[in-house]
């Protein structure tokens, strides 16, 4: 069975397990609006398809006492591929790659560009201190990270020191490189300079169940990295509503 064929019958189960929802007398099933999808990258080509591309999907504040702007479908999932087309670029295929930081589209963004295409992503928890999240970068053996600003000192003492794998630190807030740390913003841009030279490695990228795509680690000893199905699809498709939102979804930042 091919890729296309693979997806074809999971979107075949999808369907039936909807179905099979819809035709329950069960009291308790209170929402039965539901849409089939495959996998992540299908929940955002289909949220697009589905709301509109101009369809309003996130609203932030980008920096204290600015207006907040609005992020729309047709732009995130642009937003997306972009990103993962350049962290693609920055070899990080098929790695591992943590993210932490404060609540925000930035966040959210590369969260679902790592898990819709590029590899494997790890979550790390914001409350925790330095030695606790090198630890969990060396566990998870993580070669990328993207954080927001207030870890900065932190991941740049991590990946200097060359006790871990760490070799890729994105800055989500920064608006460009500096001192070797790249630029969530300027990645963005660059990957739709390769997507628009033709550049597909990304765009193209198979989506398989077969394939963690997040790591929950353990923070306590012995420390683990486990599968976690946060977005490896069940073995029987479950309804789609994790981040396919009609209400747009604020965040501040500071």
């Amino acid at each position: 069975m091919d890729y296309k064929e693979r997806k074809e019958f999971e979107l075949k189960r999808a369907e039936e397990f909807i179905a099979s929802i819809n035709a329950m007398n069960d009291p308790d099933i209170m929402y039965k609006v539901s849409h089939p999808i495959t996998d992540l990258k299908d929940m955002m080509n289909k949220s697009v398809e589905r709301y509109g591309a101009d369809h309003v999907a996130f609203k932030q504040r980008f920096a204290k006492n600015e207006p907040f702007r609005e992020i729309t479908y047709g732009q995130t999932l642009e937003d997306l591929n972009a990103l993962g087309t350049a962290l693609i670029e920055h070899g990080l295929k098929d790695k591992r790659v943590a993210v932490i930081g404060d609540n925000c589209y930035q966040w959210a963004s590369s969260y679902l560009a790592v898990t819709c295409g590029l590899g494997v992503v790890v979550p790390l928890d914001k409350e925790l201190g330095a030695s606790e999240l090198e630890q969990l970068i060396k566990e998870a053996n993580c070669e990328g990270i993207l954080f927001t600003k207030k870890f900065l000192s932190i991941f740049q003492d991590i990946k200097e020191r060359g006790e871990t794998d760490l070799r890729v630190l994105v800055n989500l807030n920064a608006e460009k490189e500096a001192d070797g740390v790249l630029s969530w913003s300027q990645l963005i841009e660059d990957g739709k300079k390769l997507i628009a030279d033709g550049d597909r490695r990304y765009l193209d990228a198979e989506m398989l169940k077969s394939r963690a795509t997040c790591l929950s680690v353990q923070r306590t000893p012995p420390a683990a990295a486990t599968p976690c199905s946060c977005s490896s699809p069940p073995a029987r498709p479950a309804p789609a509503r994790a981040l396919c939102f009609r209400r747009p979804i604020s965040a501040a930042t500071s």
